[in-house]
């Protein structure tokens, strides 16, 4: 009992250090602080649900899964409140993405076989924490996340299942239903598919042992990709439909074109940047581990392709689990990098055309891992686990010649397209360095780079002197750190700029939507961000992105523009709300009703 007793407070010390920071940050954040379209488009099937018609604001966003945010339907049913319904949202994200921790604690205690509980509460805080979406933002990565974790284990326990010559069908359902699931949380999950198929050939080549039913995996797949295709395209269809066009985000599309590119020499320095500055955003982002974990697992499975891992008398059976969980998420982060290299290639290739100081937006792809990172959580656990229970001590010198010529590369061939790229894309991915600037510019990479060589001979100096649990100590440290600075300098003052473009619109609708008859769509001509915004805050209001057609008698508008000559000519009053928003009326009925409140126009 005392046994246990111990093993359970070490799993509360996990669970407190991977979700209280989370949602001690939350407190502070009361509205959206990222990119409003991806996050309104992220939470419309709850609104859908509702029974709110978002449809003309979320079609010219791109698709996002409806998987997860779905299950607040219930919320937006009980309040139209935005900053309640979001503080809930990023408190539930919180529990969510510490609950990954909770994962790893589950992987390291009953299949890697990890003692110390004292190391494991550590790799699991460190896992949780290396991500690229925060709990603050509605992004459908938080529970893709998750679903990652949720995959592992149950290869692992597939794994066990193989080796033991014990049937896999119950947890070969599981698996695909994971996948299923995950495939409604975004388009991008179907690399998960992918991947699982290349891991069941490896491992068959490997072992000779299948690692799933392979029956039940292509009946039961085949089912859940023909019903899962149904359901998401009625969700489409209901939502993104509307403006009938193409919806952005709603397939895998790389074409021949985007291939061909590939061929042409302007384009290649450009393909290399994409595919090695991501490499080395995710290894300045997890101090240089993921540096250790590209070593080490290709050459674990260097090895397993040449057989060395093969069922023997003597074989390492323990071996498998590292073997199973790197090939699988290896797999798809590398599937997803070469992706994003081929769709990003035109406009990286352009920006580098244009030279450096052009600040061309295409320069974000060399740095924008946020897709593949939700791979990398696993991939970290997996690497701080073999270190410990396989002397590596060996790949010291392999390891570090290689993060010397990528960073060489990096300084050399890719941070002169991005010292004066102004995009916070850029500034979010090097957040220690924010401690001394607040803008892109030379220091903030510099920095970044002394913090990771520093960083790299001081583990590898605890680690060659057996003080290895004080290493990840401070790495967790260090990414909690990483997480809360950003929020803090980044989020607290987006969640600002976003209010202040609506705030006067929104208390204007709320103050007086119960004593005068608004139309139920208010009017905001405008692509870019404010649509988004004020039907979040607007949650009961059909937005619509574009100006009111000339034979309408009777609407609202909000607007960013004083006096707009379209409007005004088309038989509106206006007046100004606050420095940035202006109100645009037309209607005898309802410009009577808000001169009675004390209103007065312009014409």
């Amino acid at each position: 009992m005392k046994i246990n007793l111990a093993k359970q407070k070490y799993l509360y010390i996990t669970l407190i250090f991977a979700i209280l920071p989370r949602i001690i940050l939350c407190f502070f954040i009361n509205t959206l602080v990222y990119y409003p379209s991806d996050e309104v488009a992220t939470v419309s099937g709850a609104a859908l649900l509702a029974g709110y018609n978002w449809s003309q604001v979320v079609s010219t966003a791109g698709y996002y899964g409806q998987g997860f945010y779905s299950l607040f339907a219930p919320l937006y049913k009980l309040t139209d409140n935005p900053f309640v319904i979001f503080k809930i949202s990023i408190i539930v994200c919180s529990i969510i993405q510490g609950m990954t921790a909770l994962m790893s604690y589950h992987c390291l205690t009953r299949y890697l076989k990890l003692k110390n509980p004292s190391l494991i509460c550590a790799i699991s805080v460190a896992a949780s924490y290396l991500l690229d979406t925060r709990s603050t933002n509605l992004l459908n990565e938080t529970p893709l996340m998750l679903m990652c974790w949720i995959i592992l284990a149950i290869l692992f326990h597939l794994n066990e299942a193989a080796m033991l010559s014990k049937s896999t069908r119950k947890y070969t359902i599981y698996l695909i239903l994971a996948l299923a699931y995950s495939i409604t949380l975004h388009t991008r999950a179907v690399i998960l598919c992918v991947a699982l198929l290349i891991t069941v050939l490896f491992y068959y080549w490997t072992y000779r042992k299948w690692l799933v039913s392979p029956s039940i995996m292509i009946g039961l797949g085949t089912l859940g990709a023909v019903l899962g295709s149904i359901g998401i395209a009625l969700m489409q269809s209901r939502l993104w439909g509307a403006s009938g066009g193409t919806i952005r985000n709603a397939s895998i599309n790389i074409n021949l074109d985007m291939l061909l590119n590939l061929l042409k020499p302007y384009s290649w320095q450009a393909a290399a940047n994409i595919v090695l500055g991501l490499i080395n955003t995710s290894v300045l982002l997890s101090f240089g581990f993921m540096m250790i974990a590209i070593v080490v697992f290709i050459k674990l499975i260097g090895d397993c392709l040449a057989r060395k891992h093969s069922v023997t008398a003597d074989f390492d059976c323990h071996a498998s689990y590292y073997v199973t969980g790197s090939i699988f998420f290896m797999t798809c982060t590398a599937i997803m990098i070469i992706g994003l290299a081929i769709k990003w290639l035109p406009g990286a290739s352009q920006g580098i055309q244009d030279g450096l100081g052009s600040n061309n937006y295409g320069f974000r792809s060399f740095v924008y891992y946020r897709y593949f990172a939700v791979f990398l959580s696993p991939l970290l656990m997996l690497v701080l686990s073999y270190m410990h229970q396989y002397n590596i001590k060996h790949y010291f010198k392999a390891a570090t010649i290689t993060l010397i010529l990528s960073q060489t590369y990096w300084m050399v061939c890719i941070v002169p397209y991005l010292y004066t790229f102004h995009d916070f894309e850029v500034k979010k991915f090097f957040t220690l360095s924010l401690f001394c600037f607040n803008k892109v510019n030379i220091w903030i990479f510099m920095i970044a780079s002394m913090v990771l060589f520093v960083s790299w001979f001081v583990f590898w100096y605890l680690y060659s002197k057996n003080k290895y649990l004080l290493s990840i100590c401070i790495l967790s440290l260090l990414l909690i750190i990483n997480y809360a600075v950003f929020v803090i300098q980044n989020d607290y003052q987006k969640q600002d700029t976003n209010y202040n473009l609506v705030n006067a619109g929104y208390d204007f609708v709320k103050t007086y939507e119960d004593t005068v008859n608004f139309p139920s769509t208010i009017y905001v001509p405008e692509d870019n961000k404010l649509p988004y915004l004020y039907q979040y805050f607007l949650i009961r209001y059909t937005i619509i992105p574009s100006y009111p057609s000339v034979d309408c008698e009777q609407a609202i508008v909000l607007w960013h523009t004083q006096e707009d000559p379209t409007l005004l000519s088309m038989g509106y009053v206006w007046l100004q709300l606050d420095k940035n928003e202006y109100l645009y009326v037309k209607g005898n009925e309802l410009i009577s009703a808000l001169d009675a409140k004390g209103f007065h126009f312009q014409e």
